[in-house]
């Protein structure tokens, strides 16, 4: 019988937000990621997801995914003062579409928002969608 590991990564406010199981036994491996109310099945090729990048300079930033030196994913904010920052827009190449890459920006941006005390507000309409529904990442929102 194959064994598992069990990884979990809580959130700040201590609720288990992501279960990773990873069944060693099938030489391609795949990960079973409980996300939300969702299941994620994921092949080996979807764990090496390609790293978030953060920059920001003379008011503007971006959460960004780089290849071959081109931008294939970001997620755009203006800084309004030194506390807020409002999201502007949200694009993913066509080859990332369908693969949750827009979240992962967003999620991204909501840790650093976090970490930073920063509260956020959105005219991107994916940005705007993923707060208005989802309770968990409202905590850095400012409608």
């Amino acid at each position: 019988m194959p064994r598992a590991t069990l990884a979990t990564k809580p959130d700040t406010t201590q609720f288990v937000r992501e279960i990773h199981l990873q069944i060693p036994a099938f030489p391609s491996g795949f990960a079973l990621r409980l996300r939300g109310a969702g299941i994620v099945l994921e092949t080996s090729r979807m764990q090496s997801e390609p790293s978030i990048v953060h920059e920001e300079s003379n008011g503007r930033g971006a959460f960004f995914i780089e290849r071959d030196g081109k931008r294939i994913a970001e997620q755009a904010y203006r800084r309004l003062d030194e506390h807020h920052v409002v999201i502007v827009h949200t694009e993913v190449d066509a080859s990332l579409r369908g693969q949750g890459v827009a979240r992962r920006l967003l999620e991204t941006a909501v840790a650093w928002a976090r970490e930073t005390k920063t509260r956020v507000k959105a005219t991107c309409p994916y940005a705007k969608a993923q707060f208005e529904k989802d309770a968990s990442i409202r905590d850095v929102y400012e409608a």
